[in-house]
Order: structure tokens, then C-alpha cells, then sequence
């Protein structure tokens, strides 16, 4: 009998498995025909030029891919939607989804994507001007490609290397990237091509010795391939190096040589780097040449590159040979104006797109962690499914324990509850007594006060009422929450300004604070911090600024780790010269010293532009 239904639940639990498995398959395969459709759509709309559609397939192929909690189809997506911001020139928007997609592709160790999309990310940092971090985007693609051994990416990721160290005036950094780059390619187009920038980065360290010699090089090396475009941009590169060097003969052959070539093949960009090199070498010895050249170079930046960074630059060179006519100026002016607001703009998008990037980076992580709690969930749910039959009777004997013990948890925890919540009435009402107490002294201080009319009396009464309401500013604020153990470091901070606002004369004084927004101080902690602080400031209100003086006083409280840093100054009067904490003889500042030091922590005070003291206490 024993034996027959071992037999019958070994068979339950294979049928349960085998259905399981093929539920699986089916759920998987129709998953994969619905991207496959999406993408197909995808194709056909890029292939017909209908950037802005598929970059709208894109982001339904992305969010279908974040909806399966399947990396690699939503890489495909933000690929694909990084590609097509750029086509449509949006390169921030463009610039967010590689980020997004790098981050993807880490936390999936997927290093192939991950090289792929740092050469882009890489290439538009150059272009909009962050080289540092076009520089560290490319290291990293780098050293995700070296796992795999792509020399395809290894090879363009150098090439972005050198390119972002170059601008970034790096330039020993530039030409070690290019010479690695040479490691990883045997195209001879692209060989001549690096053999030219190397050329090109001696030329702007002023190097044109070693220039020409590597431009030389190139043109001599009969392996490399005959390309007119190349060869006419190397030959004008070197010429302008000879110039640079007084070999003025063979500088303006090379020069027209590579001019001729650039016009015969209608290489725009090509001529017009051919006419400001022209106009360049013709300076100073035939300035009618010179303008014609640059004037050339202005009508091929206006007309045929449209390029308004090329017409600025033919109009530097018009304007610096005092040949430039009114509606020329006006046109340098207005391209300068323009292109200066738009890199303001530039600044500010690209801002955004960093911050839209990092927020994205933590929600990949969230979703990296979700997904494998979701596969971790269905690898049980399975599990359950084939043990179930067999573990039926167990399972109710483990539920009715774990029943009892979720009893016993949960009275546990009300009896915890109750116990917190009579702890924390004690403590609210121990606040509220001895902030009672301190109202009582506050109003005594203020009665002596009436009763006395020497000032000095009056100033050091006005010191003893400041400090206890730093404490009675304590006892509020712990008394008005909800939890009474610490106070929101930024409203308490905000509230001993005003107070000592309130006791000091202070309309000629700003007030500054950077404090964190979501720092909070605990009980025993605020009480030296808030005393130090009123120290400060009354000090500085009654000494710093003598006469009325215009000043401000500075309050920055950070936390790092376990650290909090005070950092408080003014820029008043300052301390004497060569002065030390003992010969000042100053109470409020023997009492934020020694405030200090009890709570183990560090003082200092200088003269800096004004006073600055900076303390750190543990958290």
C-alpha cells in the first residue's frame, strides 16, 4: 500500500513538473513574437528615414522589455533609443539613454553592450565638451572590451580616448591612446587616419619637428592605401607645420597641392580648412592673398558647411587683417552672441540629463534587484507546485506552527508597542517640565533686568537669556514631534538664527546656512551644536561688526559617515594677529572649545577674512 501511493505521488509530481516546464515555454514564446513584431516595425521605420516614429517604437520596445524583467530585450530598446535621439539630434536626450543603458548592461554583466555604448556616450561628451568625462566613459569601455578581447570596440574606444585627452589638452595621454589604438585595427584607411592625428597632436603642443616628421612618415609608407581626401588632408596639415618652421616653399606647395586636390573631389570641409590655412601662411607676406583666402573660407562656412563655429573662425581671420566691413562684424557679433547662449543652454540640458542619467542608474539597480527576487519567487512557486501532492500533510503541520509562532510574534510585538509608547510619553512629558523650568528662569532674568539699569548688567543677562534659549529651542522642537530623540537639524539651526536676530541687533547683518536637508540631530547631540552655534553668532553680532557694519555670518552643518562638521565664519573685524584661544580670554569661545572636547571632538579658529571655526563632533 505504502509502496502504491509513493508511486502515485512520484507521478503527480512529474506531471506537475512537465506542466510547469511547458506552461513556461509557451508563456516565453509568445513573449518573444510580440519583440520580434515591435522590432521588425522598428527597422522598417529607420529604413525609411522616420527617425522620430521609431524612436517612439523604441521606447515601446524598451518599457516591454522592463515590463519582462528581460535585460537583454530592454538593452535592445535603450539602444535603440539613444541611436535615434541622435539622429534627430537630441544628443542629451541621447546622451541619458546610453547612460541608462551602460548602467543596464553592468548590472546584467553584459561587457559587449557595455563597450558598444560607452564608444557612443564617449563620442557625444567629446562633442558637447565634458572631456573628462568622455575620458573616464572610455577607460571603462575599455576595460569591459579587454575581458571580452573585442578589438572592435578596443579599437574605437582608444580613438575616443585620444580624441576627448587631445581637446582636453592631455596630450601625452592622447598619444599613447592612439599608439594603442594602432594595436587593434589593420584597416589601412584607419591606420593613415591615426598616423594623421598623431601628427595633428604634436602640431598643437607646438611640436612641428616632430609633426612634420610623422606627416612625412605617412605620406612615404607605399603599404598604406591612395586616398585623395587623406592624403590631401595629411599634405595641407603638413605644410602648415613647415610654415610654422620657415620652410615657406615647400609649406605653399604642399598647401596648394592639398587645395587643388580638396577642390577637385569637392571636399567642402576639407577646403575650407585649405583656405584658413591659406589665409594663415599668406599673413604676412601677401595680406590681399591672405584675405581672399579667408573670405573664401567665410562663403564656404556660410554657404556649403553651415557651419556657424567655421564662419566665426573665417571671421576672426577677416577681422584680424582689418578687412572686415560692417555687416561682417555684425554677423562675427551675432554668431558669437548665438552660440554663446546656446552653449549656456548646452550647459544646462546636458545638467539634466546627468542628473535624469544618475536617478535612472538607481532605478536599474532597484530593477536588478526586483528581478531576482522575481526569479528567486517563481524557482519557489515551481518548487511548491511539484512538492505540494507530497508535502501536503507537512505543510499544514508547518503552517499550524508557524501560526503559533505569528501568535506569539504578534503579542509580542503590541506588548514592545506599548512599552515604546509609554517610554516616549515619559519622555515627552520630562521635555515639557523642563521646558517649563526654563521658562521660569527666562521670566526671573527678565524681572532681574527691570530691576537694574546698569547696561553691563543688562548685556550679560541679554548672553545668560540667548543661551537658554538655545536650550528652550531644543526642548520645543522635541517636544513638537514626533519622535522626541532628534530634532530636523535645518529648522533647529534656522531657529537659534532668529533668536539671536531677535536678541541682537542684527538689520545690518545677512544671515547664510547650508545645512542638509534630511539631517537630523540627536537628542544628546543638538545640545552642544545649538550652544556653539548661539556662542557664534552672538559673538559675531556684538563684536564683528562694530559701527553697524554691513557683514554676513555663514552656518554649514554636513554629515559624513559618523562625522558631523561645523563650519562657522563672518566677515567682520577678525581676531588679532598672532592670537591664541587663551589670550582672547573670551568666555563664548572657551565655551564652544571646551564644548568640543567633552564630546570629543575637534576645534579650530582662524583669522579669514573674518573668523572661521570649524568643529567635528561624532554623529
Amino acid at each position: 500500500m505504502v509502496g502504491w501511493i509513493s508511486s502515485i505521488l512520484t507521478i503527480v509530481c512529474l506531471l506537475l513538473f512537465t506542466g510547469a516546464l511547458f506552461s513556461q515555454n509557451l508563456v516565453e514564446n509568445d513573449q518573444d513574437t510580440v519583440f520580434e513584431n515591435l522590432l521588425q516595425k522598428n527597422k522598417i521605420l529607420a529604413k525609411k528615414g522616420d527617425y522620430k516614429a521609431a524612436l517612439q517604437m523604441a521606447h515601446k520596445l524598451a518599457a516591454y522589455g522592463e515590463k519582462l524583467k528581460d535585460t537583454a530585450k530592454w538593452l535592445q530598446g535603450i539602444h535603440r533609443q539613444a541611436f535615434y535621439n541622435e539622429r534627430i539630434d537630441e544628443p542629451y536626450n541621447a546622451l541619458k539613454h546610453y547612460s541608462l543603458g551602460i548602467a543596464l548592461a553592468k548590472a546584467s554583466s553584459n561587457q559587449s553592450y557595455q563597450a558598444k555604448l560607452s564608444v557612443n556616450k564617449a563620442n557625444i561628451l567629446t562633442k558637447i565638451g565634458d572631456y573628462k568625462e568622455a575620458q573616464k566613459t572610455a577607460v571603462q569601455g575599455i576595460e569591459a572590451a579587454a575581458i571580452l578581447k573585442d578589438s572592435v570596440n578596443l579599437y574605437k574606444l582608444h580613438i575616443c580616448l585620444a580624441n576627448a585627452s587631445s581637446d582636453n589638452f592631455e596630450f601625452d595621454i592622447a598619444e599613447n591612446a592612439y599608439t594603442n589604438a594602432l594595436r587593434y585595427t589593420n584597416n589601412e584607411n584607419e591606420v593613415l587616419k591615426i598616423k594623421n592625428n598623431l601628427g595633428v597632436n604634436h602640431k598643437d603642443q607646438g611640436n612641428f619637428e616632430k609633426a612634420i616628421e610623422v606627416y612625412r612618415t605617412a605620406l612615404a609608407d607605399k603599404s598604406l592605401p591612395s586616398s585623395e581626401g587623406l592624403e590631401a588632408r595629411i599634405k595641407s596639415n603638413l605644410g602648415f607645420a613647415l610654415h610654422k618652421t620657415g620652410n615657406y616653399n615647400e609649406a605653399v606647395q604642399l598647401l596648394n597641392e592639398a587645395h587643388n586636390t580638396r577642390q577637385k573631389i569637392n571636399d567642402w570641409s576639407g577646403i575650407f580648412a585649405s583656405n584658413i590655412h591659406l589665409s594663415t601662411y599668406y599673413r604676412e607676406i601677401d595680406e590681399p592673398m591672405a584675405y581672399t583666402h579667408a573670405q573664401n573660407a567665410f562663403t564656404i562656412a556660410k554657404q556649403k558647411i553651415k557651419s556657424p563655429y567655421s564662419e566665426m573662425e573665417a571671421l576672426a581671420h577677416i577681422i584680424s587683417l582689418d578687412r572686415a566691413n560692417k555687416l561682417q562684424a555684425n554677423r562675427y557679433i551675432f554668431l558669437s552672441d548665438s552660440l554663446s547662449r546656446a552653449k549656456q543652454k548646452s550647459i544646462n540640458d546636458y545638467t539634466v540629463a546627468k542628473f535624469q542619467a544618475k536617478e535612472q542608474e538607481l532605478e536599474i539597480a532597484r530593477q536588478k534587484e526586483e528581478i531576482a527576487i522575481t526569479a528567486q519567487n517563481l524557482a519557489e512557486k515551481q518548487q511548491r507546485e511539484i512538492l505540494i501532492m507530497a508535502l501536503l500533510v507537512s505543510a499544514i503541520l508547518v503552517g499550524f506552527v508557524l501560526f503559533r509562532k505569528f501568535q506569539k510574534e504578534k503579542k509580542d510585538r503590541k506588548t514592545i508597542e506599548q512599552q515604546k509608547n509609554k517610554i516616549e510619553l515619559l519622555q515627552k512629558e520630562l521635555h515639557h517640565r523642563l521646558k517649563n523650568n526654563l521658562s521660569f528662569i527666562d521670566l526671573f532674568i527678565s524681572l532681574a533686568k527691570g530691576k537694574f539699569n546698569d547696561p553691563a548688567y543688562h548685556e550679560k543677562l541679554n548672553d545668560l537669556q540667548n543661551r537658554i534659549a538655545s536650550m528652550f529651542t531644543v526642548h520645543q522642537q522635541l517636544f513638537n514631534t514626533q519622535d522626541v530623540t532628534r530634532v530636523h537639524a535645518d529648522k533647529y539651526l534656522q531657529s537659534l538664527v532668529e533668536n539671536a536676530k531677535n536678541t541682537y541687533p542684527s538689520g545690518h547683518i545677512t544671515f547664510k546656512t547650508e545645512i542638509e536637508e534630511q539631517l537630523y540631530l540627536e537628542a544628546g547631540t543638538s545640545f552642544p551644536i545649538g550652544i556653539i552655534v548661539n556662542e557664534f553668532i552672538t559673538n559675531s553680532l556684538k563684536y564683528a561688526f562694530p559701527k553697524y557694519k554691513k557683514g554676513t555670518i555663514f552656518i554649514s552643518l554636513t554629515a559624513q559617515n559618523d562625522v558631523l562638521t561645523l563650519h562657522m565664519s563672518d566677515n567682520g573685524v577678525g581676531l588679532p594677529e598672532d592670537f591664541t584661544v587663551e589670550e582672547l580670554n573670551s568666555f563664548g569661545i572657551d565655551t564652544m572649545r571646551l564644548l568640543a572636547l567633552e564630546h570629543k571632538g575637534n576645534f579650530s579658529i582662524k583669522n579669514e577674512n573674518g573668523v572661521s571655526v570649524i568643529i567635528t563632533l561624532s554623529k
